[in-house]
């Protein structure tokens, strides 16, 4: 894209490592929060001193943003929008899916994974126990469930057909 060309350093920040694990220190499991406070200011100065030498940074969240921008006021910031049309196929589509999409050996997606199938899943799953959540992505087989609904379907070539199979997707 022209802004980016005649740039010698761009920093691109897939989440402020910083925040996630000062967050993992706030509500994790009693005896991990020691460690995950020393991640969290440890990754600190690293980003830091990776977004006071960026010229352009690209966000994923406009919280994030602010973040950036009061580490280095000068950069500009980007939150780029991504979007594809994904047709709906009626014939094809699992009325009844509810989908998500991620690599579930990043820690991340597994802890969001977990606590969504510990908390919300059941409680929407007693309600509605003809919907099934499909999960795809590496690592996913070990969630499957079937007195749950619960598929995980590994690493699928076409991401396409599978986001196409679903009602909607979630993003926990």
């Amino acid at each position: 894209e022209e802004h980016f060309k005649h740039h010698a350093v761009i920093y691109r920040s897939h989440n402020l490592e910083t925040y996630h694990w000062k967050q993992r220190s706030k509500y994790d499991i009693w005896w991990k929060r020691p460690l995950f406070r020393w991640i969290a200011r440890t990754m600190k100065p690293y980003e830091q001193a990776k977004v006071e030498r960026a010229s352009k940074v690209l966000s994923i969240s406009a919280d994030e943003m602010d973040v950036l921008h009061q580490w280095n006021p000068n950069t500009q910031l980007f939150l780029p929008h991504i979007t594809e049309h994904f047709p709906n196929h009626s014939s094809s589509m699992q009325q009844n899916s509810i989908g998500f999409v991620g690599d579930m050996e990043w820690l991340p997606n597994t802890s969001a994974m977990t606590q969504f199938i510990a908390k919300v899943w059941p409680v929407f799953h007693q309600e509605f126990p003809h919907v099934q959540l499909s999960i795809a992505g590496r690592g996913s087989e070990k969630y499957t469930n079937p007195s749950l609904g619960i598929q995980g379907y590994g690493f699928v070539g076409q991401l396409r057909e599978f986001i196409q199979q679903q009602r909607f997707l979630i993003n926990p």
